[in-house]
């Protein structure tokens, strides 16, 4: 579980957004998705239901920086792999940086992970609350609607 905490943590980091591979497959893969269902469906709320999630996204993302201001520089691990070399650095005014033995390093970094998991463990419980809570209520109209029955039907024609 807490690989999977560290993960949503990590999607929500606002330094990584512009090279996150993750955030940038998910939002045209959501795009992509909806299209879908609109041409299939003939129905144009999905893109609405496209804007509830996008919303919740974008506005997760800022209440994390405004809540949890220091939240960037937290969630870089002391130790990091640089030149063949394990590197400790140390926050101070000096910002020295130390090497350090390979099982050092990877126990340093490990503890790191599970004091991040457990500091910001409200913030990733509200994410994960806040985005079922915003699908549930974009898509619950059309299960009753029959739309899923349409999407699928266009797919295996598709296929």
């Amino acid at each position: 579980m807490n690989k999977f905490y560290l993960f949503i943590l990590k999607s929500f980091d606002f330094n990584r957004l512009k090279t996150s591979y993750f955030f940038w497959l998910f939002f045209i893969i959501t795009i992509l998705i909806h299209v879908l269902f609109v041409i299939s469906t003939c129905n144009w709320n999905y893109l609405g239901s496209l804007g509830a999630l996008l919303t919740v996204f974008s506005l997760l993302c800022s209440l994390k920086a405004s809540y949890y201001p220091k939240f960037n520089s937290d969630i870089k691990p002391p130790c990091s792999f640089i030149s063949d070399k394990w590197i400790k650095i140390t926050p101070n005014a000096s910002f020295k940086a130390q090497t350090v033995s390979k099982e050092y390093a990877l126990e340093a970094n490990k503890e790191h992970n599970k004091k991040i998991v457990s500091e910001y463990s409200t913030l990733i419980t509200t994410n994960i609350i806040s985005t079922l809570g915003t699908v549930m209520w974009a898509y619950s109209g059309y299960i009753s609607s029959g739309d899923l029955t349409k999407v699928y039907a266009y797919l295996k024609e598709l296929l």
